[in-house]
Parts: C-alpha cells; sequence; structure tokens
C-alpha cells in the first residue's frame, strides 16, 4: 500500500513538473517539485518513526540515536572530502569550465554524502576495533585487522576511487571541445593543449596510485578466497597471486609517474612520430603507458595465475594444498 501511494506521487509530481515546464507556468512546475520533495521527506519521517519505535520497544533508544547522529555525521564529513577532494583536482580547469565546475564540485558532495551515509557502520566498527588472540598464518596479521580495519580501508579506496574518476573525466571533459552541435572531440592544436594534456596525465597518475592501493588492499583479501579446494588462501593465491597483486601496483605507480616525464614523452614522440593521429609527447606517451599497464594487469593478474593452477598445482593438487588445508581446519576449529 504504502509503495503504490509512493509510486502514485512520485509521478504525480513528475507530471506536474513536465506540465509546467511545457505550459513555463512556474506555479504548475513549483507544484510538481513540492510533491516530489514532499513526498521524499514524508516517507523518509515514516521510516525514521517506525525505527524509532522499534528501538524504543525493544529498550534501545540510546543505540537507534548512535545511529542517527553517526550517519548525520559520516554523512557531512564525507560529503567535506569528497568537495576538496574533488576541488584539488580539478581547481586547475574552473576557468575553462565556467558555470558547469558547479555540477562537478555537486557531484563530489553528493559522491562523499553518499559514501558517509553507507560506510558508518564500517566507521564505528574501526573507532572500536579490538585485537584477537588469533593471527593468521600466511601474512601473520591479528584476525581483528580483517574484522574491524579492513572494512573501513576498503570504504576509503572506494571513496578516493570515486574522486579520482570525477576527477580525471573532468580534466578530459575541459579540453574537449563543445562548440558545436557534432559529438566532443579534441580541438585543433592549441598553444596550451599540452599543458592541458599533462595535467590529465597527473589526474592519470593520481587514479593509477588509487588503483594500486586498491590492488595491495586485495593482498589482504586474498584471506578470504574461495579460488581453491578450500576456503581461504591456497597454494597460487600465495605464491602467485599475492607478489603479482604487489608487482603490478608498484608497476602502475612507476609507469603512470613516468609518463609525466618529458625525456619519456620525447622518447616517445620520436619513436611514434609516423602516428599523425597522436599529435603530442603527452598524448603519445599517455596512451602508451595505460596501454601497458593494462597489458601487465590482464596477464599477471588475469592469464598467469589460472595457468599455474592449471599446469602446475592441479596435477598434484594434494601435495601443493596440503598446509592450506591443515590452516583451514585449524581456523574451522577456533571458529
Amino acid at each position: 500500500m504504502y509503495s503504490l501511494l509512493l509510486i502514485f506521487l512520485s509521478v504525480s509530481g513528475i507530471l506536474l513538473t513536465m506540465a509546467g515546464r511545457k505550459r513555463q507556468n512556474g506555479w504548475l512546475a513549483a507544484a510538481g517539485v513540492v510533491v516530489l520533495v514532499g513526498s521524499a521527506i514524508f516517507f523518509a519521517l515514516l521510516s525514521f518513526w517506525g525505527e524509532l519505535l522499534w528501538f524504543t520497544s525493544i529498550g534501545y533508544p540510546d543505540r537507534f540515536w548512535t545511529i542517527v547522529w553517526m550517519r548525520i555525521l559520516t554523512g557531512v564529513g564525507g560529503a567535506m572530502i569528497g568537495l576538496l577532494g574533488v576541488a584539488l583536482l580539478t581547481r586547475l580547469y574552473w576557468k575553462k569550465l565556467g558555470q558547469f565546475r558547479f555540477l562537478v564540485l555537486a557531484a563530489g558532495v553528493v559522491i562523499g554524502a553518499l559514501w558517509g551515509l553507507n560506510s558508518w557502520d564500517r566507521i564505528l566498527l574501526y573507532i572500536h576495533g579490538v585485537s584477537t588472540e588469533l593471527s593468521e598464518p600466511i601474512l601473520g596479521l591479528n584476525t581483528g585487522f580483517y574484522l574491524f580495519t579492513l572494512p573501513f580501508l576498503d570504504q576509503i579506496y572506494w571513496l578516493a576511487l570515486w574522486i579520482a574518476v570525477i576527477g580525471l573525466a573532468t580534466a578530459i571533459a575541459s579540453i574537449l571541445d563543445w562548440s558545436d552541435n557534432e559529438a566532443a572531440h579534441f580541438p585543433n592544436a592549441k598553444d596550451d593543449e599540452p599543458a592541458a594534456l599533462q595535467s590529465i596525465l597527473w589526474n592519470a597518475a593520481v587514479l593509477a596510485m588509487v588503483l594500486a592501493g586498491g590492488l595491495i588492499l586485495n593482498v589482504f583479501h586474498l584471506m578470504y578466497s574461495s579460488s581453491g579446494v578450500v576456503a581461504g588462501p591456497v597454494w597460487t593465491d600465495v605464491h602467485v597471486r599475492l607478489p603479482a597483486y604487489v608487482i603490478v601496483a608498484i608497476l602502475m605507480v612507476i609507469l603512470a609517474l613516468t609518463a609525466l616525464l618529458p625525456p619519456v614523452q620525447r622518447m616517445l614522440d620520436q619513436r611514434l612520430r609516423g602516428i599523425t593521429a597522436l599529435r603530442t609527447p603527452q598524448l603519445k606517451a599517455g596512451i602508451v603507458v595505460w596501454a601497458g599497464i593494462g597489458a601487465v594487469w590482464f596477464l599477471a593478474l588475469g592469464v598467469i595465475p589460472p595457468l599455474v593452477q592449471w599446469l602446475v598445482v592441479e596435477p598434484n593438487e594434494i601435495t601443493f594444498e596440503r598446509p592450506y588445508i591443515a590452516h583451514n581446519i585449524r581456523f574451522t576449529r577456533h571458529g
């Protein structure tokens, strides 16, 4: 019943807004917006009141208010982090973007706020995390790290990734030519194009650093691996995937930073001077380096581990996997 009412009010608000814009009737459009906003607030309050009554009935009203205030704090804090992160990465393009810069900053605020509203529980787990009496045998880390710290680091990674993506997308959009009615395209060579492309490479390097951080986090997530004969890391995870994550992360950062160096750009410009579609050294360096990053990622993480598992481990699986089966049994008994 509530769903039908929500759908009816939402459709009514949209239709009123569209009719107001079509007839150029500001009052009618405003009425549609009021219906939409009012419906959202009404149903949000219904959910809020229902949750409060439930927590109160079981004797935990304080816990309810802890959740509410934590969501508010993390939402506002996430919005500020998103705003500052996007502003730092895009401030060089504000003049070119004009009024669109406010849309970019708003995207940072929205992404940060949504991140905060969905991360409050992981933040509380991190704040109140404790050490356990058990350590895992592969990296030697206390299991409390995986329960309380790793989920928080994962959330930090996703926020940083969204901010880096917005920064890179803004850098690319700022150099595109939107002056005609055709699809956006790179403009003809201009005096400021090399500098603009260099700034894109900087944003790409930031994205590479964030992705490298995600690969390092994947090392810890190998402790939850389900790719082998038992739950948890197996021989291929420990001896192939784990070093591959670290090597690819390091190479990604090095290659992305290498693309920023003028000597490297000049060298690639000379080597690829026959490709007229790539006009500037910066564009050539960026394409070559990121193609290299993609190739390394594909081979080291997508091709080599399955091949090693198939050709090396599976023919003599019990010998390779015996210690990891023992780890699984020991941790199952602890559980």
